[in-house]
């Protein structure tokens, strides 16, 4: 994973399914340990840090993250910088 969007992708990944190192190419939801439940929570987590909107007949084809990827850049997402609150400064 060289560039930003993969990153942030990876990030979510770690952030709420707790996938500490960066999936292999071509890596499934399950190889990751990633239920239907989880998928659901990184998908709306997504379209938040994206601020996209995945129509559902395209989150229903993610079948890893590669998938998530291509679907982001397919919307023409953008990795922005996170914002801080206001403890952080």
């Amino acid at each position: 994973m060289s560039d930003a969007l993969p990153a942030a992708v990876h990030n979510l990944l770690r952030t709420l399914g707790g996938v500490d190192e960066p999936p292999a190419a071509g890596a499934r939801w399950a190889d990751l340990g990633i239920d239907s439940l989880d998928l659901l929570e990184l998908v709306e987590a997504a379209e938040e840090r994206f601020a996209i909107a995945l129509p559902d007949r395209l989150a229903a084809r993610l079948r890893g993250p590669d998938d998530l990827v291509a679907a982001l850049r397919a919307l023409g997402a953008e990795p922005a910088p996170l914002s801080r609150s206001s403890g952080d400064r």
